[in-house]
């Protein structure tokens, strides 16, 4: 074994005899080494991105959108010469906000872009897309040369011309629409599915583009069905017209002129029937047959009332109606004065007056009909209440209302009959009845408007018809009243009066 120096330790002896040596030296190893992390992170992330960046070379230029193939965009401008920038260029803000803006210009040239592929641009608008693309190229080269202004300037353009486009989707979309229906209409099959195909690039889910389709393949059995239906209009069978314009309808519910057609031929039907309903109304009313014309004017009006013929038949047949109600009440109140039935009579005028003041029936007659009821109503009450006739001054009333009933020429059985009543009301109350009154011979009798008759245990007396008050009084007795009525006529009228109730 070779000899080591002399003076000289090994590691592992100096570490055994000095531990607190061997420390210091790891820990001097620890700080070394982070050093050296230190400085290699320094090179790699600030020093390695200038030396890559410096070197790298301008970015091609963007491939063109998938809406794009069709459109011939613009030749792409020469790309100016790169231009190196300084070493701490990438530490300039300015520059870093000026690229940070062109991307954000960019992004959103390629997400309109996108929007626009699927909405089929490439078929309707790929001029402008070709121009957007050009524009979006050079925006491409400027950027490539760190010219991130102009870079900016041509994505915005870009961007603003997509946006344009995709604004413009709703219109096209309601043109192409537009187109194919029309051209469904007119027949024209080739026109109508371009149209509706077009319509279904620029919305692929959109109902009407699928419904117009549908359309389009049905459109051969459609037109055969909507020729049919002409033919037969104009030969007359109109049913037959009708039945083919539904089948067309029920092939395509949306064929407008199927649709049409038969909302005119309802209105011809309709128009029909209500010219029908109101001849029979007229001719109704010519016949006076006013209910049936009643029931057929009400379905005219139904049908159209504002029609002028509707307005001339309700007229006639509100006048028609009232020379009706007015020659009904004119019967009615001619019938009533046959009867002398004066106070109905005096009613069925007055509702014939409410109709039409001018009547001159109803005037004349209510002119003659109030007085002759008031006398029959006079008359009667006298006849019915007779005892009221023995009072002189009712008698004097009932002799006038008498004379005024015999003053009438032509009376009629019924004031006939109430006159001589009356009068044998008015002899019968003239003509005085027997009376015997009695009493105990201790009872003062005195009777009103015959005067004090004393004592007495009978004593008989001469009245006329009417009523009367007797009255008997006794010294330490209660009075006692007594009334009694003597009818024309009356046999053995007996009237006791005398006080037995003592005080």
């Amino acid at each position: 074994m070779p000899r080591r120096p002399a003076g000289t330790v090994d590691g592992a002896t100096a570490q055994r005899a000095d531990p607190h040596a061997a420390a210091r030296i790891s820990a001097t190893a620890f700080w070394i080494t982070a050093i050296g992390l230190a400085l290699l992170a320094v090179l790699v992330f600030a020093v390695l991105p200038r030396w890559v960046d410096r070197d790298a070379r301008p970015p091609t230029a963007a491939a063109p959108s998938p809406a794009a193939p069709v459109a011939t965009p613009a030749p792409a401008a020469p790309a100016p010469p790169t231009v190196e920038p300084s070493k701490a260029a990438w530490d300039d803000p300015a520059l870093l906000e000026a690229r940070a803006a062109a991307q954000a210009a960019r992004s959103q040239y390629q997400d309109q872009s996108a929007q626009l592929e699927s909405h089929g641009v490439s078929r309707w608008g790929s001029g402008e897309l070709g121009r957007a693309n050009a524009r979006a190229s050079a925006g491409e080269k400027a950027f490539g040369a760190r010219d991130f202004a102009t870079a900016r300037t041509d994505y915005e353009a870009a961007a603003t011309t997509t946006a344009a486009l995709l604004a413009e989707v709703p219109q096209r979309l309601a043109a192409t629409l537009d187109a194919g229906t029309h051209a469904l209409e007119a027949g024209d099959k080739a026109a109508a599915q371009q149209a509706f195909e077009l319509a279904q690039a620029i919305e692929p889910t959109h109902a009407g583009a699928t419904r117009g389709l549908r359309r389009v393949a049905s459109l051969d059995v459609v037109r055969a069905q909507l020729d049919a239906a002409r033919r037969l209009e104009q030969a007359g069978d109109i049913a037959g017209a009708r039945a083919a314009w539904k089948q067309a309808l029920a092939l395509d519910p949306d064929t407008r002129s199927a649709r049409d057609a038969l909302a005119r031929a309802d209105a011809d039907a309709r128009d029909a029937e209500f010219r029908r309903v109101l001849g029979e109304a007229f001719d109704a009313l010519d016949r006076g047959q006013y209910d049936l014309a009643d029931k057929r004017l009400a379905q005219a009006r139904k049908l159209n009332a504002g029609d002028p013929g509707v307005q001339q038949a309700g007229a006639r047949l509100a006048e028609a109606r009232r020379g009706q109600a007015l020659a009904n009440l004119q019967r009615e109140a001619a019938a009533q004065v046959a009867a002398e039935d004066w106070t109905n009579a005096v009613s069925t005028y007055r509702k014939a007056l409410q109709i039409d003041p001018s009547v001159a029936y109803a005037r004349d007659g209510l002119a003659q009909a109030e007085p002759r009821a008031a006398l029959a109503q006079r008359l009667q009450d006298f006849i019915d209440r007779p005892v009221r006739l023995s009072t002189p001054t009712i008698a004097a009333d009932a002799e006038k209302a008498l004379a005024d009933a015999r003053a009438i020429s032509a009376p009629g059985p019924r004031l006939g009959a109430q006159r001589a009543a009356l009068e044998r009301a008015l002899a019968a109350a003239a003509k005085p009845v027997s009376v015997q009154l009695r009493s105990d011979g201790k009872t003062e009798v005195s009777v009103y408007r015959i005067g004090p008759l004393g004592k007495f245990t009978s004593h008989a007396l001469e009245l006329k018809p009417g009523r009367y008050v007797a009255v008997g009084t006794r010294d330490g007795y209660r009075d006692v009243r007594h009334d009694f009525e003597v009818a024309a006529g009356a046999q053995d009228v007996s009237v006791e009066i005398r006080c037995e109730e003592r005080l």
